[in-house]
Order: structure tokens, then sequence, then C-alpha cells
């Protein structure tokens, strides 16, 4: 018998090995030095619930800090919507299915924080192949604008960044976190804790993620923040397709113009941020808006 669980268990380890095809440790660190970190990546046998051969473990109430906490779960919800809505599980270590050729789904990373800003670190130099030289990390659900997003930073440019709490005196130059996330219930102290929602997604040359090694260059101007009219100015006539989303991913605004300036009328819109995609050439680049 002693045998046979040795046995097993052997041939679990060798599973769980032989199936991460990348792994890594992503480090959260916020303005009073708690710490903390999750194990992410992508795996031949990864599923949408947790796999116990790759690790995947549910967290209880009580593993589970509501001063600072780096998670991974199933739960997205538009706060305006469903603020509450209840994750399946909540894991430190999670990866994702893999999909030929060097693309895989994003991990959905939850944040509890009560001291900002945060610090996210990662090694970037597990970022340059070209298996993963487009990976991202946005504070943008990509959804339907997945090669969008809140202007995905490239893993494989920095090891770290910073995310604030946004307001609208915010320095615009600056990473912010959003208010279209969903709450933790609580169930240690009957509470609902605010949880801040970060995406992160693995991905290859063969892949468009928004972001490339030349940019367009055609937007020279554009009023930002803006109150009732988003004006566009560009340095040449040229077909474009532009495009306004808001920071939940629906499309706002569309129009194929030409000419070197646009006025978009926002007045009707709710205040916040949006993002501005702008194509010409099948290229593309992506503006942060800010609407009073």
């Amino acid at each position: 018998m002693r045998e046979l669980i040795i046995s097993v268990f052997a041939m679990n380890l060798f599973i769980s090995l032989s199936a991460q095809e990348f792994s890594t440790k992503i480090y959260f660190k916020d303005a009073v030095n708690h710490k903390d970190s999750i194990t992410v990546g992508y795996s031949s046998i990864a599923t949408a619930v947790l796999n116990p051969a790759l690790g995947e473990v549910n967290l209880l109430d009580s593993q589970i800090d509501t001063t600072f906490f780096s998670g991974l779960s199933d739960a997205i919800a538009d706060a305006n919507i469903d603020k509450y809505k209840k994750a399946n599980y909540r894991t430190k270590t999670k990866y994702t299915t893999y999909i030929k050729p060097y693309h895989q789904q994003f991990l959905s990373i939850d944040v509890i924080c009560n001291n900002f800003p945060i610090t996210i670190s990662w090694n970037k130099q597990l970022f340059q192949d070209t298996a993963r030289s487009k990976s991202f990390i946005t504070a943008s659900y990509p959804g339907i604008i997945y090669d969008v997003g809140e202007q995905p930073h490239g893993l494989c440019y920095d090891d770290s960044l910073m995310y604030y709490t946004y307001n609208l005196d915010s320095d615009y130059s600056k990473n912010y976190l959003f208010e279209v996330g969903n709450f933790y219930i609580d169930s240690i102290h009957s509470k609902p804790v605010k949880i801040w929602t970060i995406f992160i997604d693995f991905a290859g040359t063969d892949f468009n993620t928004g972001f490339s090694d030349v940019d367009v260059e055609n937007v020279i101007s554009y009023t930002n923040p803006c109150e009732n009219t988003l004006n566009l100015k560009f340095s040449h006539k040229s077909r474009r397709l532009i495009e306004l989303y808001n920071i939940t991913g629906m499309l706002v605004y569309s129009k194929y113009q030409s000419e070197t300036s646009e006025k978009i009328d926002v007045s009707a819109t709710d205040s916040g941020i949006y993002l501005l995609k702008v194509q010409e050439n099948n290229k593309s680049n992506v503006y942060k808006i800010v609407k009073k």
C-alpha cells in the first residue's frame, strides 16, 4: 500500500512538472511595504476550473488578508451591474489554456489594497522570446477590445509598474485602477471588501496584442481631459478608423474619416476614462481619454 501511494505521488508530480509549459511569479507590494505574490503560466492541461495537478488550490476565507492580498479568480464583474459576483475560486496559482500559435487566454488577478500605490513586478527576461514577447498586463478588461485595453504594458520592456487609485484630479501620466471591479464577500467579518482587478495575458509575436514596435503617429494632438467635445488633429490626410470605447469595453463612437481633424460629441456620455483607438494602414494606437 505504501509503494502504491508513493507511485501515485510520483506520477502526479511528473504530470504536474511536465504539464507546466511556462510558469512565473508576479510580485505585489503596497505603499507600506506589505508584500504578496502569485504564480501564473500556461499549460496544455489547464482548465477553466482549478486543476490540482498544476498546484491550483482554492483558498479558504481565513487565507485571504483583507488588508493586502493578491490572487486569481474567475469573478469578473462590472461595478455598475454586478458588484458582488461570487467567484467559484480564489487561488494563488493559476494556469491558462494553451492555444497555438503562441497565444493563451488572459488570467484575472484580484488585488485587495488599503494603501496605494501598488507596485507590481516580474522577471522581464522571461518575456523576451518569440513565445511571450507580446505578453502584457493591463487594468482594463480585454473583452470586446481584446487587442487594446488600457494601453497595455509589455512585460518584456519593463520589470515593474505602479498603480494608483483614480480621481478626476489625477495626474494622467500615471497608471490607475478604476471602479469597475467586484467585491469579495468577507464571511469572517461579514462585510464587502473591494477587489481591484488586473489582467495578464501571455502572447507571442504571431498575435496582435495592440502594442507594437512601430506606433501609429497620426494623432498629433487631442483635447484631454475633454468636456463636451473631443477634438482630434492629424498630421496628414489618410483614410482611418476612429473608435471610442468606455472603460468596460462598450463602443460609443465609430467613424471612418480621411481629414486632418475630427470633432467627437461626448456631451451625452458619462464622466470617466475612455479609450480612443485610431487605426490606419493596418496599424493602430490607443489613447487614454478623460471625460470631465
